[in-house]
């Protein structure tokens, strides 16, 4: 199962959280598996493992890569030991962070050799003599550093401001009541949002709605779905049900079914 670790970094400042999980099964065959849910965060991530390490069980994933926000649902699995770091990025960051338009990753990812020199040479450094965890996250922190201080992150209090709005999901948000806030043309926020963010005001929104539901349901497990429903705006229960099979692949009765009975569903902790 994944861990929630503190960065003690001056990197905090937009990595959101780091998390580690590692597979430590000397069977071959035993899949370490990662079901990875929206969460309105981008990231980095290190996959070290005897075995290949595969997305959804057929593409082939990168050592270390940036990945960009995520809609659908996904699985990460490997066989054998394994070690998974995830440094994830404050939303609005990664245009400025790596020059790439936000909405060119999401459900996507690049892998570090298609980046700049420098994310090459972290890449080697990273795997060079066999480094402890905290020794990788401190490079990768370090990493970050050396490229906000390239950055000209222009629009950065302007998107921080949507994004607090955004965030409260206990407020009924019409999008016009958001671009008049952020005095911006309905246009420009959309351009904004899909530069910087990746997706839409509305689709954020929706992302961190869908993780307010369930971490309700993880907090208070005994909660109606009606209740659930209610409680974070949705329209009526199969509003929500519809919503969270769209992020999940699964019914939120399937979903706490599956979570009861042990299955593992990791990385999935909300911003």
């Amino acid at each position: 199962m994944e861990k929630q670790l503190v960065l003690n970094h001056p990197a905090s400042a937009y990595v959101s959280k780091v998390l580690f999980a590692e597979g430590n099964s000397n069977d071959p065959f035993q899949n370490t598996t990662l079901h990875c849910f929206a969460d309105g965060l981008p990231g980095i991530m290190l996959c070290q493992s005897e075995n290949d390490v595969w997305l959804n069980e057929n593409k082939k994933l990168a050592s270390l890569f940036l990945y960009g926000q995520t809609i659908r649902p996904i699985t990460i699995t490997t066989t054998g030991k394994s070690r998974m770091i995830v440094l994830q990025l404050y939303p609005h960051i990664v245009k400025d962070l790596f020059k790439i338009r936000a909405s060119e990753l999401t459900d996507s990812c690049i892998n570090f050799e298609e980046l700049s020199g420098s994310a090459r040479e972290i890449k080697a450094r990273v795997f060079s003599d066999d480094p402890d965890v905290q020794s990788q996250i401190e490079m990768l922190s370090d990493f970050i550093m050396s490229l906000a201080g390239r950055a000209d992150f222009k629009y950065v209090k302007e998107l921080e401001h949507a994004l607090r709005i955004l965030g409260d999901t206990s407020n009924r948000l019409f999008m016009r009541d958001l671009y008049d806030r952020l005095n911006l043309t309905e246009r420009t926020a959309e351009r904004r949002f899909l530069d910087h963010i990746g997706v839409s005001p509305r689709q954020y929104f929706r992302i961190r709605r869908f993780r307010s539901a369930l971490d309700q349901l993880h907090r208070h497990g005994s909660t109606t779905l009606s209740d659930v429903a209610f409680d974070q705006g949705y329209s009526d229960q199969s509003h929500f049900t519809r919503s969270f099979r769209e992020f999940t692949g699964l019914t939120p009765g399937d979903y706490l079914d599956q979570t009861r009975s042990g299955e593992p569903f990791v990385l999935e902790t909300s911003p």
